[in-house]
């Protein structure tokens, strides 16, 4: 570590936008992001579900398949920022996954099986009760701010 002691926290930074804040101190990340593009705080307009304690930082909409877009959430409790959470809708049924990586084969390639691309889980909830309940708060909030992510026509 250049420039300073090991196990030192950074020196506190003065002005300019906190970077755990809006941008999450990436710059490329504002411009993938639909909803705030400026540094203050999200919590002064985006939706928090009170029971959980999700807060909906944005949402980059698209439509493929059953793919409705990724979300970028932070769990209040804790901080965590999660970010690519894939919103899905399919038959009148919507729920959001975890973040998620490619499989890559020997040759550096994604993995195909049956022309399906395979993907691994970056994280997992303890139970399929658990993850059932923090999709479904998920869903909601993205319902509330971005409802026509989850039109029918939108195929």
């Amino acid at each position: 570590m250049r420039g300073r002691a090991q196990g030192r926290p950074p020196p506190a930074r003065s002005g300019g936008p906190d970077p755990l804040v809006g941008g999450f101190g990436s710059p490329g990340l504002h411009n993938r992001q639909v909803g705030r593009q400026d540094n203050q705080s999200p919590a002064l307009d985006q939706p928090v579900s009170p029971e959980t304690a999700i807060r909906l930082v944005s949402v980059k909409q698209i439509a493929a398949g059953a793919l409705r877009g990724f979300a970028n959430l932070q769990l209040l409790d804790s901080g965590l920022f999660l970010h690519d959470c894939a919103i899905w809708s399919s038959n009148g049924r919507a729920w959001v996954t975890l973040p998620s990586k490619a499989i890559l084969g020997r040759d550096g390639q994604q993995v195909v099986s049956s022309g399906v691309r395979q993907y691994t889980p970056c994280a997992e909830w303890p139970s399929r009760e658990v993850a059932d309940r923090w999709s479904a708060a998920v869903v909601t909030l993205v319902k509330q701010r971005y409802p026509e992510l989850f039109d029918a026509d939108r195929r």
